[in-house]
């Protein structure tokens, strides 16, 4: 949702349309810094980076031409799992008028206040586990609970594979 209401800025639009990758880098940081986001990129829909701001994962967003197309449709959205983490990416077109200038990829660590927040919202324990075990879980998850789920081989088809 971050990211689509970043993509929507009319500023940041304008500075695509200068193809000057400083203008465009200087906008991102600027809306980085009033987000939770810990990286934006610009990328051209082809997956070609234009601009950065923050510590981006280059090889991700160039693996990732499935959510650069969905972008073409809505606004999108996944789950990666790299350097041992879960970051929540969010990505939205950039257009102007009818001409589609790039498209804005965000990415936010899935961290313990991500999922403190959440168990405090819901009122139920959160867990978020990727394909290589338990990435967080909330404060109230006890360390037996947290143990066993970071025991479990957790395949990336879903459900649980061994025990």
């Amino acid at each position: 949702a971050q990211v689509a209401r970043i993509a929507l800025d009319p500023t940041l639009r304008a500075s695509l349309e200068t193809a000057d990758p400083s203008t465009i880098e200087e906008n991102l940081d600027l809306a980085r810094a009033t987000t939770d986001a810990d990286w934006l990129a610009v990328a051209t829909p082809e997956g070609e980076l234009l601009a950065s701001s923050g510590a981006v994962p280059v090889a991700e967003i160039a693996r990732a031409r499935h959510l650069l197309e969905e972008t073409l449709y809505y606004d999108s959205g996944d789950l990666w799992q790299y350097d041992g983490t879960l970051v929540d990416v969010g990505a939205s077109s950039l257009f102007f008028g009818d001409l589609r200038l790039g498209v804005l990829i965000g990415g936010a660590r899935i961290e313990k206040a991500r999922a403190n927040e959440l168990a405090t919202t819901t009122g139920d324990q959160v867990a978020f586990i990727g394909a290589d075990g338990l990435s967080v879980a909330d404060s109230t998850v006890d360390v037996r609970h947290a143990s066993m789920l970071s025991s479990v081989a957790w395949g990336s088809g879903g459900g649980i594979h061994g025990g």
